[in-house]
């Protein structure tokens, strides 16, 4: 129950039920995953922009567990954790030059509550503390 993982280091975004059997996942169902999983791009490290449209069609078609994915910007993650929910929030660059860092774009934000075992995309940031 309420399982949340957490990682990184594949220099790419993404937001993801992980279902027990992914060939069986509902994605409009509301059966829990066994957990759900937020991935932190690179921030130092270059992203994937080699990657093609069709490998990215390839990923959305096949994989309806994934709710979101980023793989060519690089930027962090701000997980915000309370008792009756995970929120995380993906903050993106479109380029990182040493001279110039310019703020990072609000690249997408999803949601757990507790019990539910399904991430929902949100609207809006969480509040910092």
């Amino acid at each position: 129950d309420n399982v949340v993982v957490l990682t990184g280091d594949i220099h790419s975004s993404w937001a993801s039920d992980l279902p027990v059997d992914a060939a069986a996942y509902d994605p409009e169902g509301d059966a829990p995953a066994a957990a759900v999983e937020f991935v932190a791009p690179a921030i130092s490290a270059f992203a994937l922009p080699f990657l093609t449209d069709a490998v990215v069609r390839l990923l959305s078609n096949n994989n309806r567990h994934i709710k979101f994915f980023e793989l060519t910007k690089r930027g962090f993650v701000r997980v915000d954790v309370t008792p009756e929910r995970v929120h995380g929030d993906w903050y993106l660059y479109p380029d990182i030059e040493p001279e110039t860092v310019p703020p990072p774009e609000h690249g997408a934000a999803f949601e757990v509550a507790a019990g539910a075992g399904r991430l929902v995309p949100v609207d809006f940031e969480a509040k910092p503390r």
